[in-house]
């Protein structure tokens, strides 16, 4: 059983949400350095330790080097340039969520796995102006929980533009 297997059966909650709703998904909360965001469960494939990444010259600004995985090379995403989020610090990366979306595969480093929620469709807002404008597409809105926002990350768009860079 891997590590999203067992959040998913330990530490589901449910946000704004009645257990019959067909509307509401399950989202996986995680930190980037000290910001909260969120992920569709349906398009992780796992999540991994961290590990050393391998810079690789002339690549895509978007990806920070690559790692092996099981015999696949898997692009990391450099969350920094893609969602303007702060750098990770080498020693508050723990852990690499494994993303997948239409053939393409690539490893989102995190500082902290959180828990698994539910949230509604109708929940989410807008995403902010503030984001920037060239950032704004990689998210899918904005949701209040337990009085934070957390930004919820549009995968198709994330690693969409990925393939475009790479």
């Amino acid at each position: 059983m891997n590590m999203l297997q067992k959040r998913k059966e330990g530490m589901v909650e449910k946000i704004i949400h009645q257990e019959d709703d067909k509307h509401a998904n399950k989202y996986l909360r995680f930190d980037i350095y000290n910001e909260v965001y969120a992920l569709e469960v349906l398009k992780i494939k796992e999540i991994i330790n961290y590990r050393e990444v391998t810079e690789v010259p002339n690549t895509s600004p978007y990806v920070s080097g690559v790692i092996s995985l099981r015999g696949a090379i898997i692009p990391i995403i450099n969350c920094r340039r893609c969602l303007n989020s702060h750098e990770i610090g080498a020693g508050h990366k723990k852990n690499i969520i494994i993303l997948g979306y239409n053939g393409l595969i690539a490893g989102l480093p995190v500082s902290r796995v959180r828990d698994v929620i539910y949230i509604n469709e109708d929940k989410f807002s807008t995403v902010p102006q503030f984001v920037g404008k060239g950032k704004m597409g990689f998210f899918k809105g904005i949701i209040e929980y337990r009085d934070k926002f957390i930004m919820v990350i549009k995968i198709e768009a994330l690693l969409g533009n990925l393939k475009n860079k790479i």
